[in-house]
């Protein structure tokens, strides 16, 4: 009888336990009034510096100021609620203080119970993500490039090169051999570095020293990969085991840690003649975030946590090849891709308000449904990176924008088709790989570079230099954002330190010769011109103070160059202009203004009516422009022209009703676009026809 009873019991215990699932829980606060001041050396203060390294307030210091290096997003959740929470029986995966929740698991009964505590905000479950990868083929069978379907072409399109700044009489920065000795120093990879001219920053002496640069991916087997061996990993991490071992382990598919060893190689793997990634000499904290046991998954908390613990020990650069576009349930659609409500979006963009320069992969999704770029790359200030081969053609597969409120995805591209990189589980063998995933650890590298090359930078800054300096910078669009990304032109871009409270323009050019050479500033100071000589500085170029004026004055400015030598002098750059704006210092170069323009008209036509849509267009002097129709969706139908416009070539552009590819589009609203260094003037064009 009591065997009977026992066993009873059991089956009726074992029918009641129900399984947990994951949870985030929201606080109303941290124990404290939002209201309250956060000052120096209160314990709130005291509380959220201490989780912090000396390089994580460093760098906060930096960009954020003495003022505002913790914020109330970084005093840890508070003790008494997380025991309370604790307390119903349930596990706890997470503190996410930046979101000021926990992340837990647990029974409905047991969030039903949480969801009635006074201090408790909001419940809702975590979301598990899917992100879509694209093809590997071994090096093996390589024989001629694999190219990309022709969605987009850069080549067309003009190439702002007046932004690589040579000395006067140096050879185009070229010499005869050059491409030989770096095909041999860089082996199978050296296309895809060559496209956004890394060769010639490893030249100059960059290699990313002194940057730390943080990795989140599928795992990474980097102590076994001749080409990783000799990484600088200061700390690893498994957000899926929840221990300190990023390779494979008992239990993960034998393809769990392949992705991120391919992309940690791209960005930072060293193997002469074969493989030399952009920051090799890096320091790299590696952070395992998915879990691959059936499909491609990863969890919304594990990335936000990673990003946190990468912040406290001082990350300078993220760099994720993880681009969410489908979640597990139907709660986010393609609307809240607006840069501010996924929560891996928020994580990055948090990331980016403590200083981080955050790099995400803008999706391989182009030829799917969802089309626009993946969750984080929405975010306004995170990095999200396109692919292109070789021939500089934007992928068919590289998601593109706008997002939801309407800015241009992606920010910028890389190589990203048939991109050579190390494979997992062995010790010398490589594997070709294509998407935007093997795009992003390129970008990422360059920045380490950046950084390297001028360590006072902050992020903000670095992330205005690489658009600012990117290919199509003056016309950017939802294909390839702002267009590729150069080294050298990042490297050479001008900057300004701040120093002692004085503004430093600081000025870089490209392989100077031996000769010497004298540098001058030339500005306008009211009705005159003034000249300023500028000075060798401690990274390689020259420095002089900006004169002064008001934040928010907008300041024109160029650079003469002359060489000692010869007398030969050239101005940098040219045609164009420099502007700075004090107080964001930011710098943007500029071509001349539109000095009219005519407005657009809108008409409708019918099919009986020969469809030819013209649109007058008048400068007094050249700038660079793109005329070209979309439908109401934003899809481009037709590019009319590209290349510089003025008083004398401008006239009136036609559209005869067809796509690009020359079939008629069916009854609609279009509207043409005209862009002129980044500005866009548009009108609606109705175009009814008659069936």
């Amino acid at each position: 009888m009591r065997l009977f009873s026992f066993l009873l019991i059991f089956m009726i215990s074992s029918a009641v336990v129900m399984p947990q699932k994951k949870y985030f829980v929201f606080f109303k606060d941290k124990g404290m009034s939002p209201g309250n001041i956060l000052v120096s050396n209160s314990p709130e203060w005291k509380a959220a510096t201490d989780a912090l390294s000396p390089r994580s307030i460093e760098r906060r210091l930096k960009t954020l100021g003495p003022d505002k290096i913790v914020g109330f997003d970084d005093i840890p959740v508070n003790d008494t609620y997380l025991e309370q929470v604790m307390n119903t029986g349930t596990t706890l995966n997470w503190e996410l203080k930046w979101f000021n929740c926990i992340s837990i698991n647990a029974t409905e009964d047991q969030i039903a119970a949480i969801s009635k505590m006074p201090f408790v905000e909001y419940v809702r479950p975590v979301k598990t993500l899917k992100e879509k990868r694209f093809y590997n083929r071994p090096e093996t069978d390589f024989n001629e490039p694999v190219l990309a379907s022709n969605s987009a072409d850069l080549s067309s399109g003009f190439v702002f090169d007046a932004r690589i700044s040579p000395f006067p009489g140096d050879d185009k920065n070229r010499t005869d051999n050059r491409d030989d000795n770096e095909r041999s120093l860089y082996g199978p990879s050296w296309k895809q570095y060559k496209l956004s001219d890394l060769p010639m920053a490893k030249e100059m002496g960059y290699n990313g020293k002194g940057v730390v640069i943080g990795v989140m991916d599928s795992g990474f087997d980097w102590k076994k990969h001749r080409a990783l061996t000799n990484l600088n990993v200061i700390a690893e991490y498994d957000f899926v085991k929840k221990d300190n071992v990023t390779a494979n382990e008992k239990g993960d598919p034998f393809s769990q840690h392949n992705h991120g060893t391919f992309c940690l190689s791209v960005l930072g793997g060293y193997d002469e003649g074969k493989l030399i990634g952009p920051s090799h000499k890096a320091q790299f904290i590696l952070a395992k975030t998915e879990a691959t046991a059936s499909e491609t998954l990863v969890e919304e908390d594990n990335y936000a946590a990673a990003l946190i613990w990468m912040d406290s020990i001082g990350v300078d650069i993220t760099s994720s090849s993880l681009g969410y576009t489908v979640f597990d349930d139907t709660s986010h659609t393609l609307t809240d891709l607006d840069g501010k409500t996924t929560l891996v979006t928020r994580a990055a963009e948090k990331a980016f308000e403590k200083g981080i320069l955050v790099f995400t992969a803008s999706g391989n999704s182009a030829n799917e449904p969802w089309f626009y770029v993946s969750a984080p790359g929405d975010g306004v200030n995170t990095l999200a990176v396109g692919a292109v081969d070789v021939y500089m053609k934007v992928a068919d597969f590289s998601s593109g924008g706008p997002t939801a409120d309407g800015r241009w995805k992606p920010d910028f591209v890389t190589a990203g088709v048939d991109v050579y990189g190390a494979t997992a589980g062995t010790s010398n063998k490589y594997e070709y790989a294509n998407g935007t995933s093997s795009a992003t650890p390129i970008a990422s590298g360059i920045a380490g570079l950046l950084l390297q090359s001028y360590p006072y930078l902050t992020n903000v800054q670095m992330r205005s230099i690489l658009i600012e300096s990117a290919e199509r910078s003056f016309l950017p669009d939802n294909a390839s954002g702002y267009g590729l990304l150069s080294a050298l032109k990042i490297l050479t871009y001008p900057n300004i330190e701040t120093r002692n409270g004085s503004r430093i323009l600081h000025k870089r050019f490209a392989n100077p010769s031996e000769d010497n050479h004298s540098v001058e500033l030339v500005y306008n100071s009211g009705n005159k011109l003034v000249r300023q000589k500028m000075t060798a500085d401690m990274y390689g170029g020259f420095e002089t103070e900006m004169p002064a004026a008001a934040n928010g004055k907008e300041v024109k400015f160029w650079f003469e160059i002359r060489n000692d030598k010869t007398g030969e002098t050239s101005r940098d750059p040219d045609p164009y202009e420099i502007y700075v704006t004090y107080g964001n210092d930011d710098i943007v170069y500029k071509s001349f203004n539109p000095a009219s323009l005519n407005k657009f008209y809108g008409a409708k036509y019918f099919r009986s009516v020969k469809i030819n849509k013209t649109v007058p267009l008048k400068y007094k002097q050249m700038s660079y422009g793109e005329l070209a129709v979309y439908d109401m969706m934003g899809n481009k139908v037709k590019t009319i022209f590209t290349g510089g416009l003025n008083s004398y070539n401008a006239g009136y552009f036609g559209w005869d009703g067809r796509d690009a590819r020359g079939f008629m589009m069916p009854n609609g609203i279009y509207y043409y676009q005209l862009s002129i260094d980044r500005k866009v003037y548009a009108r609606d064009l109705f175009i009814r026809i008659k069936n």
